[in-house]
């Protein structure tokens, strides 16, 4: 997909008034046009020129202000099927979108619903120490309540019980992939439950893969196949099934493969990962009830 796509679709995200609109319903809505409009969305919020809040399309006012402002610039004729009425409208009919209220928890709502801002979820021996430790460190500078275990944890807890409710209590999910992450039963388990929440509670899962790709993360491949032969021997099937399952599902969010983010630079990496907190949470305390028209 070339760069002008890529910018007709931000401009029409932008310039049409579907934000805060479910995430699905905006794929449908742009693929009429013949976008590819997923790998571009997801493009955008790499670029945090939008990003995904509870399953729907957000984006600050500022950049907003600035697609609408650049669509106005461009000369008419090159965007003039994007921006004509007439073809929105069909769009929108063909997928009976006429009037449709979309609400946004309000700040006092978000209150209640969470405890902490993210949970980090990660293999102790090995980020603990390290690239786990700095990400805290900043988070928790920056001003967001995290939840890590050995910070959290208090003596008696039991560790099942606490870890599960606190990642539903836990507006955003930092999961933290390092080569061993899966051979751990226990983390393994912390992102079953995570992509529960996901579906569930609308949490947003941020993955970052230190040392190890995407790819095996969702292919299961590689050391990861070793690993999971060895869990087949040890582990009740279904629970291995649900493991694979939420590997494969987290692996396809967008998030931070740190060999090829900032140039490997941890210290930079973790720089756009407070950014994307950041964000994201900036954009929720903000969010109001919507209500989107489209006269049809």
């Amino acid at each position: 997909m070339d760069w002008t796509t890529k910018i007709r679709i931000y401009f029409f995200i932008s310039h049409v008034p579907i934000k805060g609109k479910k995430k699905d319903d905006v794929i449908t809505t742009l693929n009429k046009f013949g976008f590819k409009s997923e790998i571009c969305i997801n493009f955008l919020a790499k670029k945090l020129l939008l990003y995904i809040l509870e399953g729907r399309i957000e984006m600050h006012d500022l950049i907003e202000q600035m697609g609408q402002q650049v669509a106005h610039d461009v000369h008419q004729d090159k965007l003039r099927n994007l921006w004509h009425d007439t073809y929105i409208n069909v769009v929108f009919l063909e997928n009976q979108i006429s009037r449709t209220t979309f609400p946004v928890a309000s700040q006092n709502e978000s209150a209640k619903k969470w405890k902490y801002d993210a949970f980090l979820s990660f293999r102790g021996v090995d980020t603990r120490r390290t690239f786990t430790s700095h990400l805290y460190t900043c988070l928790e500078q920056t001003g967001f309540c995290i939840f890590k275990d050995d910070v959290m944890l208090e003596t008696g807890d039991c560790i099942a019980t606490t870890l599960f409710k606190s990642i539903q209590e836990s507006r955003i999910a930092i999961i933290i992939f390092s080569k061993n992450y899966a051979s751990s039963h226990w983390c393994l388990d912390e992102l079953t439950k995570i992509m529960e929440c996901v579906d569930n509670n609308g949490t947003t899962v941020f993955p970052v893969f230190l040392d190890i790709e995407p790819s095996d993360v969702r292919k299961q491949r590689n050391s990861l196949a070793n690993v999971f032969a060895k869990h087949k021997t040890t582990s009740e099937l279904e629970k291995v099934g649900k493991w694979k399952e939420a590997l494969r599902n987290v692996a396809n969010i967008a998030g931070w493969d740190v060999a090829k983010s900032a140039n490997g630079d941890w210290g930079e990496c973790i720089k756009l990962i407070v950014n994307q907190v950041s964000l994201n949470m900036n954009a929720t305390q903000a969010s109001k009830r919507r209500e989107i028209i489209v006269e049809g």
